[in-house]
């Protein structure tokens, strides 16, 4: 794992580097595991973040898009919006994982927004 928090970084790159966490954190996730029903609440203590402000963010924007992508449709192109339709697909992983599968998902998106 590479928490935010506790992972130190990579001094060559800036990355967080990874950590081996002992089998305590098992027992830790059991007992917050309860807490669920916080989530995406004005109470979620990682709902503040900036990945987690990114991810909502990501969600409206993907609902903007096929709209608008629903009124451009024709037999045409629609193979070019069912690719586009699959974007989120490709933004995968946590933290800086994450963050570069989103910038070449969105140069992807672009393109394909073009080409629609």
């Amino acid at each position: 794992m590479a928490p935010p928090i506790f992972a130190k970084k990579n001094s060559s790159n800036g990355e967080p580097v990874k950590i081996k966490i002992g089998q305590w954190f098992l027992y830790l996730m059991k007992l917050i595991a309860p807490l669920k029903f916080l989530r995406g609440t004005v109470f979620d203590p990682f709902g503040y973040s900036d990945e987690r402000k990114t991810e909502r963010k990501l969600i409206k924007d993907y609902e903007i898009m096929i709209l608008d992508i629903m009124q451009k449709l024709k037999k045409e192109n629609y193979e070019t919006a069912c690719e586009i339709a699959k974007m989120p697909e490709k933004i995968r992983g946590f933290g800086h994982v994450k963050k570069n599968n989103l910038n070449i998902a969105k140069n992807l998106e672009a393109n394909l927004i073009a080409k629609l």
